[in-house]
This record gives C-alpha cells, structure tokens and sequence, in this order.
C-alpha cells in the first residue's frame, strides 16, 4: 500500500507529473487519458477492490458528458 507521505507516492507523482507534462508537449488533447491511467494505477496499487466500481464511474461520467454536449448543442440550434 502506497501512504499519501512516503516516498513512493511521492516518486509516483513526479512520475506521473513528467508524463502528464510531456504529454502536453505532444497534444494537449489526451492529457486527461494520462490523468485517468495515472488515477487507475494508483488505485489499483493501493487495493483493487474498488476498481470496477471506479471504471463504471468513469464511462458513465464521460457518457454523460457526451449526452449533455448533444443536448446542449440541440438547444443552441433550436435557440438560433
């Protein structure tokens, strides 16, 4: 199990501070895909008890976004 103050948590975050960085570098646009590995690697370091949960979490936030984009979109079409 990986403390939030020992060492390697703190050698994980920079870790993944450079990659997000790096990334950056190349596309802005997949930065959070780095983000969400990172979270997932984490999570699954520190007990993979809850990591189905955490997936379905994640694709029904993402679906919803998707959903309201659509909505938001019809809205601003209809509005015009």
């Amino acid at each position: 199990m990986m403390e939030l103050y020992s060492l390697a948590f703190v050698l994980f975050l920079l870790a993944a501070l450079a990659i997000y960085y790096l990334v950056g570098r190349v596309s802005e646009r997949y930065q959070w895909v780095v983000l969400l590995i990172v979270s997932l690697t984490y999570y699954c370091i520190n007990g993979a008890d809850n990591i189905l949960f955490i997936v379905c979490t994640a694709f029904v936030t993402w679906g919803s976004g998707i959903c309201f984009a659509k909505i938001n979109e019809q809205y601003q079409i209809a509005k015009s």
